[in-house]
């Protein structure tokens, strides 16, 4: 989707009280680089308050020994161990559907080396 079909989803959703609608109105602004100094300050402190709200509560979940990265409001790429990939690829995928980055550390080579690779 385009940055302006973004905002126009984000505040499709904020009219309707959810509250990804303002982080991806909130990231989409912040990536279109037109804010003034402190007005992207403030923006970029209410990116990672709704950040936590939106995903730290669930780290309890899948998430947990996830990290990851939200871009438009959706989660766009994480890193985590290979076992856990294993385990969890389903659920990642319906938490995070829009996902395009896969890191994925403990991988081993033939010669021994551990290795991560990006999917």
């Amino acid at each position: 989707m385009t940055l302006a079909e973004m905002l126009v989803l984000g505040d499709e959703l904020m009219s309707k009280g959810d509250p990804r609608g303002e982080l991806i109105v909130v990231q989409c602004e912040l990536e279109r680089g037109e804010l003034e100094r402190e007005r992207a300050i403030q923006f970029r402190k209410r990116e990672r308050e709704l950040l936590h709200e939106a995903w730290e509560s669930r780290r309890d979940t899948v998430l947990r020994d996830v990290n990851l990265e939200c871009r438009r409001g959706f989660i766009d790429e994480i890193t985590l161990d290979v076992e856990k990939w294993a385990r969890d690829e389903e659920a990642i995928w319906k938490l995070a559907p829009r996902l395009r980055h896969v890191r994925v550390n403990g991988l081993q080579r033939h010669n021994g080396d551990h290795s991560s690779s990006v999917v």
